[in-house]
C-alpha cells in the first residue's frame, strides 16, 4: 500500500494492474494443475469445462479480496506476510479439502462457510465428478458473491479509514 501513496497513478488504476496481472498468473496456475489432474492423474471431467474455468476466474477475484483487505490492515510487509500465511493455513484446513465441512463441528462449519475456498471446492469437485451445472452450484456462487462484495467493501473500509 505505501506505494499507492507515492506513485502518481490514483490508486485504483495501481491496485487494478497489480491485481490484474497476479489474477492471471494464478490463472495460468490453476489450468497446470487442472491438466495434471485430468491428464495424469486422470480425474473425470464431467461437468462444463467453460463453467469451472468461469468460476475459477471469479474465486480467483474474490480471493484477491482478502489480499486487498490485508494490505490495507497491515502496517508492514512483514505483519502481512504473516497475516497472508496464517490466513491460507487457516483456509486449507477449513476449506474442505483435508476434512469434509459437513464432518466438522456446527461453530466451526459457520467459519468455514465464510472463506471462499469452501465454496470453490464445492463447486470444483461438484463439476469434475458429478457433471453438475449452474443450477446446481448457485448456492456456492451466491455465497462466493456475498464474501466477494462483503471483503471488498470491507477493504475499501479499511483503506479509507487508514488514509483519514
Amino acid at each position: 500500500m505505501e506505494q499507492v501513496f507515492v506513485t502518481p497513478m490514483r490508486s485504483i488504476e495501481l491496485i487494478l494492474s497489480k491485481g490484474v496481472v497476479a489474477a492471471v498468473v494464478t490463472f495460468l496456475g490453476f489450468l497446470q494443475a487442472l491438466a495434471i489432474v485430468v491428464i495424469y492423474i486422470q480425474v473425470p471431467m464431467r461437468g462444463p469445462l467453460v463453467l469451472l474455468m468461469l468460476l475459477a476466474v471469479f474465486y480467483i477475484f474474490v480471493e484477491m479480496g482478502w489480499g486487498l483487505v490485508i494490505s490495507a490492515v497491515a502496517k508492514t510487509q512483514g505483519q502481512a506476510f504473516l497475516a497472508a500465511f496464517f490466513w491460507i493455513m487457516l483456509e486449507s484446513i477449513l476449506g474442505g479439502q483435508i476434512l469434509p465441512v459437513e464432518n466438522m463441528p456446527p461453530v466451526v462449519q459457520v467459519v468455514a462457510r465464510m472463506m471462499p475456498n469452501t465454496h470453490f471446492s464445492a463447486i470444483v469437485r461438484s463439476i469434475m465428478l458429478r457433471g453438475s451445472t449452474l443450477t446446481d452450484l448457485w448456492p456456492h456462487v451466491v455465497a462466493m458473491a456475498v464474501l466477494g462484495v462483503l471483503l471488498y467493501t470491507l477493504a475499501a473500509l479499511c483503506l479509507r479509514k487508514r488514509l483519514d
